[in-house]
């Protein structure tokens, strides 16, 4: 209906047989595109305000029992064979979840990979230890210390230093 009216080709005498039917596709297929795109930046829309309106609760099991935690209550998360051990206000979990699974769940600005195997909340580190011989280590409140890796030390030095006023 759109490429009907609004086509640049419409008023040509020639238009009316031969290269008409072409420019009417691909007006067709653009209208389709704007479409597409239309649709998908509402629907976008509507999952990230039903993601503001749900906040994120993690069910942890010890013993048989049920735990839920909003991200903010978990200090560390770190990688064990199969296993993710989980440090958190209330104690420490093992989950049987790869930690890949927690990465893509948590909110990355709170969350940050110090290491293939371990991810800490950023709210809970009060230092950050640099020396020649043995690199990084974070320092957690808790005095709990997580070795950074070469590969994140250059990542996590410069969120600190924009972090900090």
């Amino acid at each position: 209906m759109i490429s009907s009216n609004f086509s640049p080709y419409l008023n040509y005498p020639e238009s009316r047989f031969g290269v008409y039917r072409y420019f009417f596709i691909f007006w067709t297929l653009i209208d389709f595109g704007l479409l597409w795109f239309v649709i998908e930046k509402l629907w976008t829309e509507k999952e990230s305000k039903a993601e503001q309106d749900n906040p994120i609760l993690l069910e942890l099991t010890r013993g048989g029992k049920s735990y839920f935690f909003e991200p903010h209550q978990i200090h560390s998360l770190t990688a064990e064979n199969y296993y993710t051990k989980l440090s958190t206000t209330s104690g420490i979990f093992v989950m049987r979840k790869p930690l890949k699974e927690f990465h893509d769940i948590l909110p990355s600005p709170m969350f940050q990979k110090i290491h293939r195997s371990t991810i800490v909340n950023v709210e809970y580190v009060s230092e950050l230890v640099g020396n020649m011989s043995q690199g990084l280590e974070l320092v957690l409140k808790d005095q709990t210390k997580h070795k950074v890796s070469r590969s994140f030390s250059k990542k996590i030095q410069q969120f600190f230093k924009e972090r900090a006023h």
